[in-house]
């Protein structure tokens, strides 16, 4: 198949097939860009709740290590 002769699979044409089958050029751009940019944002709300985390456990630490006099 020509396909593969270019470096395609068969399951990744088809895949690619139904998900962007319908679309134009600039509509699979746009929602490509758009899935990328869902991913960063992803990543930078998971860093987030990671430092909210680290805040908390050490502000914890902290007040049990403060003995009342």
């Amino acid at each position: 198949m020509v396909l593969s002769l270019n470096g395609f699979s068969d399951a990744s044409f088809y895949k690619r097939r139904f998900k962007y089958g319908g679309m134009d050029f600039n509509e699979a751009k746009r929602l490509r860009e758009l899935e990328l940019k869902n991913g960063k944002l992803k990543r930078l709300l998971a860093e987030a709740h990671l430092d909210i985390r680290a805040l908390d456990m050490g502000q914890k630490a902290h007040l049990s290590d403060e003995s009342p006099c």
